[in-house]
């Protein structure tokens, strides 16, 4: 795959999206973190995937668009991110370095029911100019909506 091309997460509009744009918030849930899975920087390849690339954020209300290159995601096989609902009482970044760690799908533990969005692309095995794309959204823990498409890249 060229390694110019910018991948367009055109993400979520959740169940909860908001009429207004202009109050929408977007955040890394540790955006510290979150470089540290794409480069793998000071995480122990044996407990770090490097071929199943993870990034997780949190949002108050959502139409999302957020670009990745194809040269950030690398050699990985899929490119995973996690949308979660912000909440003041929460703090994710508690238990995100270990959930990401030790549980196999990436989710944050005990975080099911704020889960709003996940949205996962894999390398089609021998195409540069495709990827398909899975898209679960969720409302209180449960599925309502589960996409696959794929994606042709075009420069």
């Amino acid at each position: 795959m060229k390694n110019s091309i910018p991948i367009l997460l055109l993400l979520i509009s959740t169940l909860f999206s908001c009429a207004n744009p202009d109050n929408m918030s977007i955040e890394p849930i540790d955006k510290e973190l979150n470089e540290r899975l794409i480069t793998g920087d000071r995480l122990r390849p044996e407990l770090f995937s490097r071929t199943d690339l993870l990034q997780y954020y949190q949002v108050a209300d959502a139409f999302i668009s957020t670009t990745y290159k194809l040269e950030d995601i690398g050699k990985a096989n899929t490119f995973t991110v996690f949308f979660y609902n912000k909440k003041m009482t929460v703090d994710y970044s508690e238990n995100l370095y270990e959930s990401v760690r030790d549980n196999e799908n990436g989710a944050i533990s005990g975080q099911e029911d704020n889960l709003l969005d996940v949205i996962t692309f894999q390398k089609i095995k021998g195409s540069d100019d495709k990827l398909l794309r899975y898209r679960i959204q969720y409302n209180d823990g449960t599925p309502v909506l589960d996409l696959k498409d794929t994606l042709e890249i075009k420069e």
